[in-house]
């Protein structure tokens, strides 16, 4: 009766490893290397001070906003870095637009700071009931970290294989279908009941014994229950 929500959680550490997070902020360095910028002390500031503005906009907003909208925005800002990356490359790969370069790592950076990196656990906690979360919860990460080996293991061989511009067109692709996937499949988890993200999603729970998912009053096509009037207590005027 889990398996979609476990799928839907499995399906956000996936797209969280289309961006390619993890593996283009290690290499980042290197990237802007091969971009002609070779001021080291320069580069770690601005990551620095980036990352940094990430989670300050993450951790403001994420309530206000709610988790959906973030990756939708996060990733989207993914996408069109992964684009300038391309393009700076394309136009000469002996030298490359360094400033474009430049910008579109550090837009990656802010984009995956707000969307990909903090929320990928946080929203499939959210998604997977109770009885399955900690199984359900050791399946992603494991997936997520395993595939991120993966492409660390792959991304010089990528970029000598395809060249720099082709690999970043070939994550932001991909990057493109988690978008999709964020759209289509994931629902907004931030203060709903796990019973108004069944009725989003359409997962169903199992029915007890004494028939408590009938006494709760809610058909499996009921939507989150997110509004304000519904999160909120009653307040005397």
């Amino acid at each position: 009766s889990h398996r979609k929500a476990v799928l839907i959680a499995l399906g956000c550490a996936l797209a969280h490893n289309a961006t390619a997070g993890n593996t283009v902020l290690y290499y980042s360095r290197n990237v802007l290397q091969r971009a002609g910028i070779h001021h080291a002390l320069l580069v770690n500031v601005l990551v620095g001070v980036t990352k940094l503005g990430g989670v300050c906009v993450a951790v403001a907003l994420v309530d206000r906003l709610g988790r959906r909208r973030m990756l939708l925005v996060g990733n989207a800002g993914v996408i069109v870095s992964h684009v300038g990356l391309a393009a700076a490359f394309a136009q000469n790969p002996e030298h490359p637009a360094d400033k474009l370069a430049l910008g579109s790592m550090l837009l990656f950076i802010l984009g995956w700071d707000i969307s990909w990196a903090g929320l990928m656990l946080v929203v499939a906690s959210e998604l997977l009931p109770q009885d399955v979360r900690a199984h359900g919860l050791g399946i992603v990460y494991s997936t997520y970290h395993l595939v991120s080996f993966l492409q660390e293991q792959t991304l010089q061989t990528l970029f000598e294989t395809f060249t720099v511009a082709g690999t970043f067109a070939f994550y932001g692709i991909l990057s493109y279908v988690g978008e999709f996937f964020i759209w289509r499949c994931v629902p907004e988890t931030g203060g709903c009941s796990l019973e108004g993200i069944e009725g989003e999603t359409g997962i169903e729970e199992e029915p007890s014994e004494e028939g408590s998912s009938k006494s709760s009053g809610k058909s499996p096509d009921s939507q989150c229950a997110c509004s304000e009037e519904e999160n909120s207590e009653p307040v005397a005027s």
